[in-house]
């Protein structure tokens, strides 16, 4: 699609020492890729933005160099029937993960190693299920060309559950009635049905910040919010590790409008649209 990209080429050399359910190859040779961005810089900041018409074709071409790698040997504590994984990620363009590397986690052992990882900076992240619940470890590591074991300890996702009451009890929503968790200073949200006795819930929720709101077809707003199980200021909701928080919210039909022109000089403009 037409649009702006952000380009990164990784790979791992095919002789550089690969893993077998948790078990490395230690007489191979540790040489790692840099991950290399377009035009050919070696880190985020040197990344150029490709843009691309509608119809139009473009040429990204890159010279990847290898660079001494490293081991990093990730121990964890997750439990023989945990279902996961475990990866590692750098800083990507706007705060997001960007280089990755990602495999299945064999909780066996209570390790797991990555082999030929090139120099950076790294969140290592291991997530899983166990037993109807979600966990996941975040830990930070430097990886400067020698050998590093960093330990992690897995930790439950927050859940957030809670009812919504209407302010006016007359007043019938007159369409879906939706409660949703946007995520503050980053993309993205979660969002989940009202049930008929007012209740709803959030099993999993990213560890961050978030803002609940009330949405949906039915017209209504949140007037009030109670958390409780975690820090709510000004409208702000920040759900750490483990957290389990109950919301109390009130729906309100009191709501404003705004309405008006869409002009061109003295030319009003039919078909425009107006985006709050």
């Amino acid at each position: 699609a037409a649009g702006t990209y952000y380009l990164a080429a990784t790979g791992q050399p095919w002789y550089s020492g690969r893993n077998s359910g948790g078990v490395r190859e230690q007489s191979a040779p540790v040489v790692a890729y840099i991950p290399t961005y377009y035009k050919g810089g070696f880190d985020v900041e040197s990344a150029v933005p490709l843009t691309l018409r509608a119809g139009e074709e473009a040429r990204a071409d890159f010279n990847m160099m290898t660079t001494p790698g490293a081991r990093v040997t990730v121990k964890h504590d997750a439990p023989e029937d945990f279902l996961g994984s475990v990866g590692l990620a750098m800083t990507g363009i706007g705060g997001m993960d960007g280089y990755q590397r990602s495999e299945t986690l064999y909780s066996r052992g209570g390790q797991h190693t990555f082999a030929a990882v090139p120099p950076g900076r790294y969140v290592v992240r291991v997530a899983g299920s166990r037993a109807n619940r979600d966990f996941l470890a975040r830990q930070s590591v430097q990886v400067n060309g020698s050998d590093v074991t960093v330990e992690v300890n897995l930790r439950p996702q927050p859940t957030v559950s809670g009812t919504v009451q209407l302010k006016r009890p007359d007043v019938k929503p007159q369409g879906s009635l939706l409660v949703t968790l946007v995520r503050e200073n980053a993309p993205g949200a979660l969002a989940t049905a009202v049930r008929a006795d007012g209740s709803f819930e959030f099993p999993t929720v990213v560890v961050g910040k978030y803002r609940p709101i009330i949405g949906g077809t039915s017209g209504l707003i949140a007037a009030g919010v109670e958390a409780i199980g975690a820090d709510f200021r000004d409208g702000v909701l920040d759900l750490t590790e483990g957290s389990v928080v109950r919301l109390r919210m009130q729906a309100s039909d009191e709501v404003g409008r705004v309405q008006g022109f869409v002009m061109e000089g003295e030319r009003i403009v039919p078909g425009a649209l107006v985006v709050l």
